[in-house]
């Protein structure tokens, strides 16, 4: 339960940053004043509501993050598609993998239009930009990928790819087409360079290849 306590914390930290009103939950003691004494207890006591309607402050769009305990079978896929209703952006956060059954429900979910966005839960207990190692990634507008193909010389084909399943990609939700900016400082005292840039085109993972995937994250 302290494991849910901390990925749901995360979850609303993720949606925050991308963008989304999370106002309601965030005014919460528990996630106010996270892992401070009595803070899980409070957590648990209030049998917290995790599946949840999220709306954009900017564009207006709806995300749905759905959770299931366990390993995801096929009576999670329908019981979440009723759930979520119109919402075709949905968050699977999740405890163990994927059943074969359930896959293949979310590839024909997906080619009628829903499109997911999977976690276990090992994956988001924590705030993956709080590392150090991990450089800042940086979503470009349509206006400075334009800029940066003028200035340049090359060609969106000319860019290296990225997954649209790798975690920071996931985090800040980007989608396929998309290219991320990514700076990483230089930590070398002697260097006269202090950051690194760097671009990546972000092209889609298929359901199954991202289900092989996550069987390999350790709890």
């Amino acid at each position: 339960m302290n494991e849910l306590y901390k990925v749901k914390y995360y979850q609303l930290a993720m949606l925050k940053r991308q963008g989304y009103i999370t106002d309601e939950e965030d005014k919460l003691s528990y996630f106010e004043n996270f892992e401070q004494k009595g803070m899980f207890e409070e957590f648990v006591a209030a049998n917290h509501v995790l599946n949840r309607r999220y709306i954009s402050r900017y564009s207006g769009k709806n995300k749905y993050c759905y959770y299931v305990r366990s390993k995801v079978a096929k009576k999670d896929v329908d019981e979440m598609k009723e759930k979520v209703g119109t919402t075709k952006i949905i968050f699977l956060i999740f405890k163990d993998n994927i059943t074969p059954v359930a896959l293949q429900g979310l590839i024909d979910l997906t080619s009628k239009g829903y499109r997911f966005i999977t976690f276990k839960f090992a994956e988001l207990s924590f705030d993956l930009f709080r590392n150090d190692l991990v450089p800042l990634h940086v979503k470009l507008s349509k206006k400075k990928v334009r800029e940066l193909i003028s200035k340049s010389g090359i060609s969106l084909d000319d860019i290296p790819r990225v997954m649209d399943q790798d975690p920071p990609i996931k985090r800040i939700d980007a989608l396929p087409g998309d290219v991320i900016k990514i700076c990483r400082k230089n930590r070398l005292h002697n260097s006269t360079v202090r950051e690194t840039v760097a671009y990546r085109l972000v092209v889609y993972q298929p359901p199954e290849e991202r289900a092989n995937l996550a069987k390999k994250i350790i709890i």
